[in-house]
């Protein structure tokens, strides 16, 4: 805008100014089944989370709208029983528009399983895939520490967890925790970076096997004091019965 000079007894026209409107959002809306899932939906865009709701636990609904008109991809998780929903793909967010009907089902195995997600900055994190929580220790059997304060590089350390006993971890490779049917026997190791999209299979000190998918690593920028730290979301499944058989 331009500075305009006021002089006393004189009037200073034709200074008009054209308001530009408010771009209208576009939103995603659509129902989670059960409602009693409790699930929380979360956006991405490019490959980036951009927003996430918890549906309504009366009738399972979300909605969310958008500043920026685009293709986005919605994930459907539950902390405890349900597996991770990718099914909603490629939505177009049109502004002033809704795409409704984006429903999803969740599907409920007759193993534990569930989605969590960790912050983990100076110190390790722990977390209890028989019980599908976070800490303490025990009875914890997976303990989650960084490399370094700036790195992404984060590592299961089953050592921390189990001492001396047999507790144990294998890289699995890039594949989705429901492609894993049967563990490996042989071949795990104490201590092991993980990384993005792919899945573990862990032996624990009491003889079970669990298998973990790790969906994001995201590094975050955070105070002087505290430093940087990384958010790692995953999935995980729990074999109660202590053979190396997975079935969804």
């Amino acid at each position: 805008m331009e500075n305009i000079v006021v002089v006393a007894g004189q009037d200073s026209p034709n200074h008009d100014v054209v308001l530009t409107p408010k771009p209208a959002r576009g939103s995603i809306s659509g129902i989670v089944s059960p409602a009693s899932s409790e699930a929380i939906v979360t956006f991405y865009k490019a490959g980036e989370i951009i927003d996430f709701v918890y549906i309504n636990p009366t009738d399972g609904s979300y909605s969310n709208s958008f500043s920026e008109a685009g293709i986005y991809s919605v994930e459907v998780t539950a902390e405890k029983g349900y597996l991770r929903d990718i099914s909603l793909k490629e939505i177009e967010v049109v502004a002033g528009k809704d795409s409704s009907g984006n429903n999803v089902t969740l599907v409920k195995p007759p193993l534990p399983v569930g989605s969590s997600s960790l912050v983990i900055d100076r110190s390790p994190k722990y977390f209890s895939l028989k019980e599908g929580e976070i800490g303490p220790l025990p009875p914890s059997d997976l303990a989650f520490e960084r490399e370094s304060i700036d790195s992404l590089i984060v590592k299961i350390n089953t050592a921390i967890v189990a001492g001396d006993t047999v507790a144990e971890i294998i890289d699995l490779g890039p594949i989705c925790m429901m492609e894993v049917t049967t563990v490996p026997l042989n071949g795990y190791v104490k201590e092991i970076p993980i990384t993005e999209k792919h899945s573990y299979a862990m032996r624990t000190s009491d003889g079970h096997y669990e298998v973990i998918y790790i969906t994001h690593l995201v590094l975050k920028e955070g105070s002087l004091f505290h430093g940087n730290y990384v958010i790692l979301y995953f999935d995980w499944v729990y074999q109660p019965n202590g053979t190396r058989v997975f079935y969804w």
